[in-house]
């Protein structure tokens, strides 16, 4: 009798637990938003010394680790958008592809040579620029935020990579009035790097190989064009 009552009571007791766990599920765990650029930036400037002290490029960089890509990679398009810097698409291009290759090749943090690692900045002045910046951050970590995590795994970032590379190829050459074309989808793929944002990602990728598809086909008609206004 004792046994078949243990029995009884070990089968009430489980069909009390599975009706508790279909009625309210399992409990939901909070999910943690990483912290955003200008968070990190923050973050990076009150674990430096203080006002009038040196910050090298590296630290910053080693600061973002794999984000790092996408500073670098903002860092690279934003000349792109000067309209009379004849040239500078060559060396915009250039940076994009060395950006594109270390993330093919599954870099931790960019590759930069001695010297633009060395480079320095004040504290002050970057803490400066830090505090002006902050409103535009948290505008932009409203609509580009961390999310869709496979479409920033390791493997996500080589195939980024490979849009990255093949962007700043067609960055690079003499085609007038297409830097901005190339630079746009750049600039917001560079944004989602930095906040993880799989989403924005994935669009970037769609933006860029439509660019792409767009430069192979009008590239030649247009620089024909433009030849044929000077002549």
């Amino acid at each position: 009798m004792a046994r078949v009552s243990i029995r009884r009571s070990l089968a009430a007791w489980l069909t009390r637990a599975t009706r508790s766990k279909a009625m309210f599920g399992r409990p939901k765990i909070p999910a943690v938003r990483p912290p955003g650029i200008g968070e990190l930036l923050e973050e990076f400037l009150d674990d430096t010394p203080e006002a009038g002290e040196l910050i090298r490029l590296d630290d910053l960089l080693t600061r973002f680790q794999r984000r790092a890509f996408g500073v670098f990679l903002l860092m690279a398009v934003l000349p792109s958008y000067i309209p009379v810097a004849f040239g500078i698409g060559a060396v915009s291009g250039a940076l994009c592809i060395l950006c594109g290759l270390q993330l093919m090749l599954g870099f931790e943090k960019p590759w930069l040579p001695k010297v633009a690692r060395d480079f320095s900045l004040r504290r002050k002045s970057l803490a400066a620029f830090s505090r002006k910046v902050q409103p535009t951050f948290r505008t932009l970590e409203r609509i580009i935020r961390a999310r869709i995590p496979r479409f920033t795994s390791r493997h996500a970032d080589m195939f980024t990579g490979l849009i990255v590379f093949l962007m700043g190829i067609a960055l690079s050459l003499p085609v007038p009035l297409t830097n901005f074309f190339v630079a746009v989808p750049l600039s917001i793929l560079a944004l989602a790097l930095v906040e993880r944002d799989g989403a924005v990602v994935a669009i970037s990728w769609i933006a860029s190989i439509i660019t792409m598809i767009a430069f192979y086909f009008l590239g030649d008609a247009l620089l024909f064009f433009v030849i044929g206004l000077f002549k």
